[in-house]
């Protein structure tokens, strides 16, 4: 069973990345230029914080920010040279690329998504009758598309199997975030799990009901679903640079936890979406790379290992980097 998990993985990475793509081994910074990879969501805020507040101008560092479809792109132009960081990506695609191509990739932050800030949940609709998980059974469930929704359909079978609750009853339909409003209110789905801040909008715009808030969290508690990576060749050539980035990344996490008001703008503005629902949604929530839970790391590690999503235990200790 093990090894056709492995095998699914790397075919879905190789697929996606290209058997060919190696490292480059010249990653060295010919200018002072730091290229930046972001995928425009929410779970981006560390990156349009520190544009706004011009936290890589007061670390002297001349950037560009490259906008990025997927975690799977970023990780194609990181191993390319065509980037030099991201600010935020799905960890498990990274995991499961750092089993197939060792001593690759490190983490300098994550994600800390916790139960009583649900920045994922289920809704259904206000009149609904689906009451509980359980009457999820029998219905259509809306759900991210590709490798992230690939991943997050397995964790939340993984977590329906300790409620009780037969996935195998349940219908997943593959909805980008720009469609599981519509989808959800015209009834061609039952229940959409989604993230900020699409939540936020179906919950004002259709007077949605939450069905059940984090299943991520309620698996695993400071979830560190996402996170900001190096490669490991950038981060031996250029050192110096990465420190610039990690404080930038730490300057953006501090703005966020002390201006709450300011943070929601930006967020508004940087993702073109109506203030009062940056004003109600969840935030994101990252920590600063000397907060690293190393432990809820390997937590995670080990949950995509017991799910089939890793075909041996990564070392988080190994993965992380400390700036040292």
């Amino acid at each position: 069973m093990r090894k056709l998990a492995v095998l699914a993985v790397a075919i879905i990475v190789l697929a996606t990345i290209g058997a060919s793509y190696q490292l480059s081994a010249n990653l060295v910074k010919t200018s002072n230029v730091v290229k930046i990879g972001y995928i425009p969501l929410a779970l981006s805020l560390p990156v349009f914080v520190a544009e706004e507040n011009g936290y890589f101008g007061s670390e002297g560092v001349k950037y560009g920010l490259v906008e990025m479809e997927s975690t799977d792109s970023i990780l194609k132009a990181l191993v390319n040279n065509e980037i030099d960081a991201a600010f935020e990506v799905s960890l498990a695609p990274v995991l499961a690329f750092e089993e197939n191509n060792p001593d690759s990739i490190r983490i300098f932050s994550v994600s800390s998504l916790t139960t009583d800030k649900p920045f994922d949940s289920i809704l259904v609709k206000a009149d609904s009758d689906i009451r509980s998980l359980k009457g999820l059974e029998g219905k259509k469930l809306g759900i991210f598309p590709g490798e992230t929704g690939r991943v997050l359909t397995v964790l939340f079978k993984n977590f329906l199997k300790y409620k009780n609750v037969d996935s195998d009853k349940i219908t997943f339909v593959k909805l980008l975030p720009d469609g599981q409003l519509e989808s959800l209110n015209s009834g061609s789905v039952d229940a959409v799990l989604t993230f900020e801040p699409t939540v936020t909008q179906i919950i004002e715009e259709l007077g949605a009901r939450r069905l059940y808030g984090s299943f991520l969290a309620n698996q695993l508690n400071y979830n560190p679903q996402g996170a900001a990576i190096f490669t490991t060749e950038f981060l031996k050539d250029n050192p110096e640079y990465a420190k610039k980035i990690m404080n930038v990344f730490d300057e953006a996490v501090n703005y966020r936890r002390l201006n709450e008001a300011g943070t929601r703008k930006i967020l508004a503005g940087a993702l073109d979406i109506d203030t009062n629902v940056a004003d109600n949604m969840v935030l994101f929530e990252m920590v600063k790379n000397s907060e690293v839970n190393k432990e809820a790391v390997q937590a995670y590690i080990n949950l995509l290992y017991k799910t089939d999503l890793l075909g041996k235990k990564l070392d988080a200790y190994k993965l992380v980097y400390s700036g040292s």
